[in-house]
């Protein structure tokens, strides 16, 4: 699975934690958006949605636009290279300061599930 994350605030202002990325072993993209104070505290859940892990990101882009919530091109990008590539064990925290975008990838040990496979 990959992991990317990214800190923001919703449409009303709440301090938000996005965790999604790609479940190679479900074949589908997953998404968890929670308070930032509460990281258990979710305000989405892909596990409470139908189907709960889509083969396409797009169908949680439209709920993350109904939170007023952004991500990253680069972090959508990233994610659809994930699942192009079945990539495991890949961490990102995304960030987006003043307007300049980073990335920090986490030591993770990132491979492919066909090379694991292998």
């Amino acid at each position: 699975m990959s992991r990317h994350e990214f800190h923001t605030h919703s449409s009303d202002g709440t301090a938000v934690c996005i965790q999604c990325g790609w479940d190679a072993p479900l074949g589908g993209f997953y998404l968890l958006v929670s308070r930032e104070e509460d990281r258990y505290d979710y305000l989405f859940n892909n596990l409470d949605h139908s189907p709960s892990h889509p083969e396409s990101f797009e169908v949680f882009k439209v709920i993350l636009e109904m939170m007023g919530i952004d991500l990253p091109c680069r972090m959508l990008q990233e994610m659809d290279e994930d699942a192009k590539n079945q990539i495991v064990n890949k961490y990102v925290i995304h960030h987006v300061i003043d307007g300049v975008y980073s990335r920090d990838a986490k030591a993770s040990g990132e491979v492919s599930a066909r090379a694991r496979a292998r």
